[in-house]
């Protein structure tokens, strides 16, 4: 009957309060994954666990359909697949062939799934973590309007104290409550940053973008489109959004600030569930929360959609992984279900996990192989992976042979054939081996890589910048002489100098202040760095021999920290691959580190209580300063996610003024003429299919200007009169040219936020 009401709501488009909306989001994320759960027989007493596997399988579900419907169809004469009534059609068939083999395998079974019971206590801390995702909407919201941050600023305070109080309550609080508040402050952590700016907003996102509208404009999706591109090859930024989109009647660009946010929100619940098999529940929960505090999970994740996907479906792999209850046919169909929903939705993170996969089966074949030959027994005693003097049965193994390399065989095909995207990775290796000798260059290494192996950043100086423009001068005037320059004469009194974001801190009580706090800052982050290695150690070397936390796991957490040392140290890979985004997937697995790294330094301390309480108010302090939320306080680096200005607000927000002036210049831009975009400014015009067809040139600079091309002036360029640009590994900031323009150009466009010249 539900599906014959949605049926109904979506061919007559009724969206009344949304409820076309509240429906088909049903209809797509959660019936699918309990239909597959229930053709498996499925069984779990977990009511959270059941939830998270039938979204999981839902996403993959409307992936996988989408993608067979998608190539099918077209073979019959529907051009276009993916549009809602083809796709209607498919599912409901789909759904009649499940529903009818989930009823002939369950006629006699029944699910339970039981409720928790709460007192008063934990309906208080259960309603008071509802309260953060409605303190972010509308505080982002009076942002956005040019208002405070002071409701951003009590969601972020709340929250602080939200997690030390349940740490500090323990046993009063029931468990219960620990998944509900790690998804409320997950979701209203993630829409702090994804809903500023009525558009979208971050770096890879509007690429990821373009790829959604050009699937939705032609309802049908092929490499074709953008030829060996790594992001046309993710599903997850194609045909699920277009999908989405088809039955949901919100705005496009709300499918990525909103429902997918949403999803990937699931992700810290998963960590949860995952890890309080091998540890305390409350050592799960504040694993979680380290993985929500890290800034790249509030700041960088919003904006990369792709891997927000794809990371869900890592998540979950593992998960079902090290799962004991469920039988082997549907976990290991659940393992492939999983890993190739993970391998369609985004490159980078599935490599990532082979490398998991195969160190971990390897170290553990070889350890098996060895343990009772006496010269590594030997060895394994004295490296206390081994009980002196035990010869070990046979363990228990999670991983198998045959799964990775159907993993492994897919994503070949997947990559180098089907999609023939392979061209980042083989770039990335020859990059890599061909300077393989500079392995003690920072050069070669990117800012993150230097500043986690203890380095500075070095600031840019006047020279960098004459640097920066004679080289791009010199490329220009000797790669593009069809361009019509200005004479040397003409451009050389307008000077280009540094611009630095001194004057956009925030400025603290006194210079004294803000030292102290960026001091406590960088403690309290390597205190954190050193106890998860000495976490990551605890675990190999004292609890690898006793079997009570599974080997496999624990050799993938040391194989997590081998990869990211090995990330770090060799050259070009950091370049490549942002180590941020590495450790944020790396956390899913080894987030308990730090905890287990404090509680083997305090072994002494009886009461391991006070040591998640010590623990807890170390990573709401590291919480705090990398949301800047302290920032506020004390003076420093002012973020997006707090306020109208700033280095990252000038790159990466977009004003309605920008995208009103794009979309005038997209009408009545002529293609005969260069045109001339500065890097971020060229990031919110990349969908304008006029302008990003023409490949806009993202230098602003008089001394390479067409006397007949076109400039345009973003809002950073038109009111704080500065253009920020990426060159030799380092962002560069100088004074946008203005009275050259005036001078030598005329505006054809202003709308008082942006201004367009000729």
């Amino acid at each position: 009957m539900y599906i014959g009401i949605t049926n109904a709501l979506i061919i007559l488009n009724l969206d009344y309060f949304y409820i076309k909306t509240f429906f088909s989001s049903i209809f797509l994320l959660i019936i699918p994954g309990l239909l597959l759960l229930l053709m498996m027989k499925f069984r779990q007493d977990d009511i959270l666990l059941y939830f998270i596997f039938t979204l999981g399988l839902s996403i993959a579900f409307v992936i996988f359909m989408g993608l067979i419907l998608n190539e099918v169809l077209p073979l019959i004469g529907i051009n276009k697949p993916l549009s809602t009534l083809p796709m209607l059609i498919g599912f409901d068939v789909a759904f009649l062939i499940l529903l009818i083999i989930s009823f002939i395998k369950n006629k006699k079974n029944t699910i339970r799934l039981s409720i928790p019971e709460f007192n008063y206590i934990n309906i208080f801390f259960f309603f008071l973590a509802s309260m953060f995702p409605v303190l972010s909407v509308f505080g982002t919201n009076i942002l956005n309007n040019g208002g405070s941050n002071n409701i951003v600023l009590i969601m972020l305070g709340g929250i602080a104290i939200y997690v030390v109080s349940v740490v500090t309550l323990g046993k009063k609080i029931n468990k219960s409550i620990y998944p509900w508040a790690i998804l409320m402050i997950g979701i209203s952590l993630l829409l702090m940053f994804s809903l500023r700016s009525r558009h979208i907003i971050g770096y890879d996102i509007h690429q990821e973008y373009l790829m959604f509208q050009t699937t939705k404009e032609n309802f049908f999706w092929t490499m074709q489109n953008f030829p060996g591109n790594a992001y046309n090859a993710c599903l997850s930024i194609t045909i699920f959004p277009t999908i989405l989109s088809s039955f949901f009647d919100i705005g496009d660009e709300y499918i990525f600030k909103l429902v997918i946010q949403v999803i990937f929100s699931f992700v810290p619940v998963i960590i949860f569930i995952f890890l309080k098999r091998f540890f305390e529940d409350i050592i799960a929960f504040l694993s979680a929360f380290f993985f929500m505090a890290q800034f790249q999970f509030m700041q960088q994740m919003p904006s990369l959609i792709r891997q927000e996907i794809s990371i869900l479906f890592f998540a979950l792999f593992f998960l079902v992984l090290f799962d004991k209850k469920t039988n082997l046919i549907s976990k290991y169909a659940l393992l492939v279900i999983f890993g190739f929903s993970m391998i369609v939705s985004h490159y980078s993170t599935t490599y990532i996990c082979l490398i998991l996969l195969i160190f971990t089966y390897i170290v553990w074949l070889f350890y098996r192989k060895t343990q009772n030959r006496r010269i590594f027994s030997r060895i394994y005693e004295w490296l206390r992976l081994k009980k002196r003097g035990n010869k070990e049965e046979k363990a228990k193994s999670y991983l198998n042979i045959i799964l990775i390399v159907v993993l492994i065989i897919f994503g070949f095909l997947w990559t180098f054939q089907l999609t023939q995207s392979s061209g980042n990775l083989v770039n990335v290796v020859k990059n890599t081996t061909s300077n393989i000798g500079k392995i003690f260059s920072n050069e070669l290494r990117s800012e993150q890589a230097q500043q986690a192996l203890g380095g500075s950043v070095r600031t840019y100086t006047t020279e960098d910048i004459k640097a920066y423009q004679n080289n791009i001068t010199q490329d220009f005037r000797e790669n593009k002489t069809w361009i019509n320059y200005y004479d040397t004469s003409e451009y050389m009194q307008y000077e280009i100098e540094p611009r630095y974001p001194s004057t956009d801190t925030i400025l603290a009580p006194n210079s004294q202040v803000e030292t102290i706090s960026n001091y406590f800052k960088t403690i309290i982050n390597r205190a954190l760095q050193i106890l998860i290695i000495i976490g990551i150690l605890y675990l190999v070397f004292f609890k690898f021999r006793e079997r009570k936390i599974s080997a496999e796991y624990i050799i993938m957490c040391l194989g997590s920290l081998i990869l990211l040392a090995f990330i770090l140290i060799v050259p070009y890979i950091s370049i490549a691959y942002n180590t941020e985004r590495l450790f944020q997937q790396i956390l899913i697995l080894v987030g308990s580190a730090p905890i287990l790294g404090a509680a083997a330094i305090f072994r002494f301390i009886k009461n391991k209580n006070r040591i998640y309480i010590v623990m807890s108010v170390m990573m709401v302090c590291f919480f705090l300063y990398f949301s800047g939320f302290t920032t506020q306080f004390f003076g420093g680096k002012p973020g997006l996610n707090l306020n109208n200005f700033g280095d990252e607000y000038e790159r990466f927000y977009t004003h309605r003024s920008e995208v009103s002036s794009l979309k005038w210049l997209s009408n009545e831009f002529d293609p005969e003429y260069e045109l001339y975009i500065d890097k971020y400014a060229a990031l919110k015009a990349i969908y304008f299919e006029n302008l990003y067809n023409r490949s806009p040139i993202p230098y602003i600079l008089p001394s390479i200007l067409d006397r007949n091309g076109y400039v345009y002036s973003s809002n950073s360029n038109t009111i704080n009169k500065t253009i920020g640009v990426r060159y030799d590994h380092m962002y560069l900031k100088y004074n946008y040219p203005v009275e050259f323009l005036n001078d030598n150009k005329n505006k054809i466009y202003d709308n008082g936020g942006s201004e367009i010249y000729k």
